[in-house]
């Protein structure tokens, strides 16, 4: 994809962008996409320099993420485990 070519094309307002879908579960399209407060977050506290990245709100999400991958990779490894321990007999 020629990202200069479709973002010209996005700006100028010619026309809608498609995206060829190659598999039948593919997403069709993004929800919010026409929905500016969809896409991003109001800043409780923008800096003086126009920064709107609120750190606090980010480091939060971060460490959910991590916390929500952490457990989840630790549920999974333990069905393996079990498993694995299931056809050795033990």
């Amino acid at each position: 994809m020629d990202f200069g070519s479709m973002l010209a094309q996005a700006t100028s307002g010619s026309g809608d962008v498609a995206v060829r879908k190659t598999h039948s579960r593919h997403i069709t399209g993004l929800p919010g996409l026409n929905d500016p407060a969809a896409m991003y977050r109001i800043p409780s506290q923008p800096s003086l320099d126009g920064n709107t990245v609120d750190e606090q709100v980010e480091n939060a999400a971060f460490a959910r993420n991590a916390l929500e991958h952490q457990a989840s990779f630790q549920f999974l490894n333990g069905k393996f485990t079990g498993m694995i321990k299931a056809l050795k007999g033990e």
